[in-house]
């Protein structure tokens, strides 16, 4: 009787009642919100802790979710981790591999060497994620993870994946031998074919003409001068028609590009499109800047340029920045190269140094990230702060920059790379490519990622396109937001910029001088964007002691009863 009851317990199955969800794999996670969650019960353990787990379905796809005590990269040692997911595809624990008692695993993940083992009727196979169509999110490090497992998949060509509509799983992390559920116990999960909420695909095609359409496109060494490419990217280029153009790994001359431009989509003015390295506009590039750190000159990661956008805009120009920061394993190259971005922008949206930009001129920041690491820098791309929590918010209104939500077309996720057949590392598709953007001036009207290969034929035929042009052209797709500028904000005129302050550096008083009686209220802000103090004016000179503050940089923020504001650079000695 003893050791009936002990195998009982070995085998103790924790059955998550079904319940089929519309679910995106977006690294945004309301969409779990009334999933079932087993939480795994309290331990005391060193390195990851696996903490809870969720399980949903939709007709496609088996969802689950993974949450811990810290950060992690799901698919790399960055930190240590031997996080593995064991599923029993078929509920029966007399076939695939006897993990443990009472639990014959077909499907065996082991995340950070990017593989799985497939214990069928076949025999034992390694397999690569592409073969059970799996998916993840986020990218970066996280405590949390939503991954993605296609219910059709025939991993070995011969034997379908999943051939019971009830299955069994449990995670396991190796380095600290933790598990969810605890050592013997295991998750029953039957799948709940009820129909879900069917994703609606995104219309390429803009909304409304006057909308600002930009696009970042990784051509993957250069292939838009490759000649065996060049018709699938006319052809993602012409059903995109964007307004400015960035390429990253994109080394053709500028004449090439633009007689190439100029013939897929005339503009019909004397000019045509210009050219600025990776940089197309249908529209004049005035300035441009290079080198935010000590980059090779030769291979410049990340350069703006200035864009004199029509007059029907507010007679603003837009801050249009390509870039292509480091990529795999080099975090370090890569935060540097964030700060020197961030630094960059200080200088644009103060007086003095190398850029000088209006008050709300419209900034956007794209391209090919390469964030595959820590989460630190996405983190220091969209708050301004770097690793040493140093920086200032980026935004024109001391808010973070706001990255494009750029779901895929035909499909709900927000992957742009993906690599079948990647040898060197066998990644799953991720997120390298985004779109951010000053929120407070601009307005994301639409935005998407364009992947040929998950749009139905109707949907081709519409947009004159063929199944494999994206995965023809390039390992990454292109990435597009259209955006139109907010209305009520009225975007200063110089002759309103004529501010003294005085004396800069101080160490105790400073006198604002302002030549235009409308202005009615000034804030200070630390670097950090958080406001230190509010003034209110009542003529055209205001004195302010800040004795009081540490020595540093502050920003002076001057309003006006329209909105009108101006920004000025304030250092206490």
């Amino acid at each position: 009787m003893k050791n009936a009851l002990l195998f009982l317990i070995l085998i103790s199955s924790l059955n998550i009642f079904a319940q089929s969800t519309a679910i995106s794999i977006d690294a945004k996670y309301d969409d779990w919100n009334n999933v079932v969650t087993y939480t795994d019960t309290n331990e005391t353990l060193t390195d990851i802790d696996l903490l809870e787990t969720q399980v949903t379905n939709d007709n496609n796809y088996l969802y689950i979710k993974i949450k811990t005590n810290d950060e992690f990269s799901l698919t790399s040692d960055l930190i240590t981790q031997d996080i593995r997911l064991f599923i029993d595809t078929d509920n029966n624990a007399n076939t695939g591999y006897l993990i443990q008692t009472g639990f014959g695993s077909e499907l065996g993940i082991i995340f950070q060497e990017r593989f799985a083992y497939i214990n069928n009727s076949s025999g034992n196979q390694q397999i690569g994620f592409a073969n059970f169509g799996f998916r993840s999110a986020p990218t970066v490090t996280s405590n949390e993870f939503e991954i993605a497992i296609d219910r059709n998949s025939i991993p070995d060509g011969t034997n379908p994946l999943f051939t019971n509509n009830t299955i069994r799983l449990f995670w396991q992390n190796g380095t600290n031998s933790d598990r969810l559920p605890n050592t013997g116990n295991f998750i029953t999960y039957t799948f709940d074919n009820t129909p879900t909420t069917q994703y609606t695909p995104i219309e390429i095609n803009k909304e409304q003409s006057n909308h600002i359409r930009v696009c970042s496109y990784n051509t993957l060494s250069n292939g838009i001068d490759d000649a065996t490419r060049i018709s699938h990217f006319e052809k993602v280029i012409k059903a995109i028609n964007p307004d400015i153009i960035a390429f990253q790994e994109f080394w053709v001359d500028y004449t090439t590009i633009k007689n190439l431009m100029d013939n897929w989509l005339p503009l019909g003015t004397s000019h045509g499109w210009y050219v600025h390295y990776g940089i197309i506009s249908k529209w004049e590039i005035i300035d441009n800047w290079t080198n935010f750190t000590n980059e090779d000159p030769v291979d410049y990661r990340q350069y703006a340029t200035l864009i004199n956008l029509p007059s029907e805009y507010g007679g603003t120009d837009l801050l249009f920045v390509n870039s292509h920061l480091n990529y795999g394993t080099l975090n370090a190259e890569r935060q540097n190269e964030i700060n020197g971005w961030n630094n960059f922008l200080v200088d644009a949206k103060t007086t003095g140094g190398n850029i000088d930009l209006p008050t709300n001129t419209p900034i956007v920041y794209l391209g090919d990230l390469n964030l595959v690491g820590y989460s630190q820098q996405l983190t220091s791309l969209l708050t301004g702060i770097d690793e040493n929590g140093n920086g200032s918010s980026p935004d024109w209104d001391h808010s973070n920059l706001k990255s494009a939500t750029a779901l895929q077309t035909d499909i709900n996720m927000y992957y742009s790379w993906r690599s079948d057949t990647d040898a060197a590392g066998n990644f799953p598709p991720g997120k390298l490519d985004y779109i951010l953007y000053t929120g407070s001036v601009l307005n994301e009207e639409k935005s998407f990622v364009l992947q040929t290969e998950e749009m139905p034929t109707d949907r081709l035929a519409l947009y004159n396109l063929d199944q494999n042009n994206t995965s023809s052209a390039s390992d990454h797709f292109p990435i597009v937001a259209d955006f139109s500028i907010y209305s009520n904000l009225s975007l200063l005129d110089n002759n309103l910029n004529n501010v003294r302050i005085y004396p800069n550096p101080t160490n105790k008083i400073v006198n604002i001088e302002i030549d235009n009686s409308t202005f009615n209220s000034i804030e200070l802000f630390n670097i950090y964007g958080k406001r230190i103090q509010t003034f209110k004016i009542n003529s055209t000179t205001k004195t302010i002691n800040i004795e009081h503050l540490n020595s540093g940089v502050y920003f002076i923020q001057i309003t006006n009863n329209k909105g009108k504001i101006i920004i000025r650079k304030l250092i206490k000695k």
